[in-house]
């Protein structure tokens, strides 16, 4: 899955309109929302986004446990801890 759906899920999570997350990015929903269509978003605006949400990106070996808490992107797919790509 593509880091736009990652913030889409996260939003939805917990339950961030674009305009509170807007807010938390000190933009205008219109930027989120342009972001949220675009085909997919670098790794700054993935961290920026995020870390306005609580959340952050890590990077880390594949033969390590993933936290059950973390959101996990393998091959085109994305799951808890777990589910998916661990």
């Amino acid at each position: 899955m593509k880091a736009v759906d990652i913030v889409k899920a996260v939003m939805k999570e917990k339950d961030m309109t674009n305009g509170k997350l807007g807010n938390a990015l000190e933009r205008n929903a219109d930027i989120v929302n342009k972001r949220l269509k675009q085909s997919d978003l670098s790794a700054g605006v993935l961290a920026e986004m995020l870390n306005a949400m609580g959340y952050k990106v890590v990077v880390m070996p594949v033969d390590e446990k993933t936290p059950s808490t973390a959101r996990v992107v393998d091959a085109g797919k994305i799951g808890r801890a777990g589910e998916q790509g661990e």
